[in-house]
């Protein structure tokens, strides 16, 4: 190659890096499937931000709320770990693996606090935290809103369309002492507030998993207006051991799982129906709702307040998502 064409290889490969310098100052629109997707060069290109791009770019502007944006650094560098001990990029990994690496772990011990997989949860659409927080539905420090010394907390958990593959969630209960009252509330209706159905009038789905003490309970669908002549009622229970132990619930459509080893309540007739993944049941602005409420030492409603059906004992709650 002579001098001129070194010089003109030069200014070509000079010409082309200012070009692309000058490209990622600029936002750029890309189409991704029926999305369209604003890519925000002072974000980067870091595995959060591109979860939240991918799956929620509602949501990408809380990447630099202030409020959130330590948690949200601490996130970035968790991720960074966790990414690298997963299948790489290409593969079969998806959402369900990331969320199923990193979940999350609320402290119900005073002064409580939140993992960054529930910050992660939360930027992804899929967690929600109920209560007086700084950023609406952001994880905070759990409450003790009734004053019994035991902090409380609700999460709603919801499947949008990016969660078509992992319809399970899982939560590993972590007790200290022989529990009190109601420690969990799981229902399809945020009116749940235990001993089966839900407010009168709030025509979705209501079926509810409780925890009194040391008996579980399991509710079927039916809300407390009459469906067929039937009432909400209890449709298994179980006697359990929980005094300083663990204990492990999933729920999905249709389908509770309980314990170690597994043990399965299955849907099994028009009747007895379980949670359902979206609620057909639903009309109105519910109708085919993906949510589900999960309320810990405490039932679910009401949620903006304390309630005297409260419980004592829960020590640690862990969610994850299969």
């Amino acid at each position: 190659m002579n001098e001129l064409s070194r010089r003109s290889t030069l200014r070509l490969a000079v010409a082309c890096a200012l070009m692309s310098m000058t490209l990622s100052v600029h936002a750029q629109t890309r189409i991704s499937g029926d999305r369209t997707r604003i890519e925000r060069p002072s974000l980067g290109s870091d595995h959060l931000s591109r979860l939240v791009l991918d799956h929620a770019p509602d949501r990408i502007d809380l990447l630099t709320q202030p409020d959130l944006r330590p948690q949200v650094d601490q996130l970035r560098s968790e991720l960074d770990l966790v990414f690298g001990g997963l299948a790489p990029a290409g593969s079969s990994r998806t959402i369900c693996d990331v969320l199923d690496a990193m979940p999350c772990q609320v402290e119900l011990v005073a002064p409580g606090s939140t993992s960054s997989g529930c910050l992660l949860g939360f930027l992804l659409g899929h967690y929600e935290f109920q209560g007086p927080y700084g950023v609406a539905g952001a994880p905070s420090v759990p409450l003790d809103l009734n004053g019994d010394g035991a902090l409380e907390t609700i999460v709603k958990v919801s499947y949008h369309s990016d969660f078509a593959e992992c319809k399970e969630t899982c939560t590993v209960l972590d007790y200290e002492g022989t529990p009190a009252g109601w420690t969990v509330d799981i229902c399809d209706s945020d009116t749940c507030n235990g001993h089966c159905g839900n407010s009168v009038g709030d025509v979705e789905s209501a079926a509810e998993l409780e925890i009194i003490g040391e008996v579980l309970d399991v509710c079927n669908f039916m809300s407390a207006p009459l469906i067929s002549g039937e009432l909400a009622e209890k449709i298994a229970f179980q006697h359990l051991e929980l005094t300083d132990g663990s204990y492990k619930v999933c729920v999905s459509d249709q389908q509770v799982t309980l314990g170690n080893p597994r043990a399965s309540v299955r849907s099994n007739d028009a009747i007895d129906q379980l949670f359902r993944i979206p609620d057909t049941y639903a009309t109105g602005a519910e109708a085919m709702n993906t949510d589900v409420w999960f309320a810990f030492n405490r039932v679910i409603s009401p949620i903006s307040s304390s309630t005297t059906r409260s419980g004592t004992g829960l020590k640690r709650v862990t969610l994850s998502l299969r």
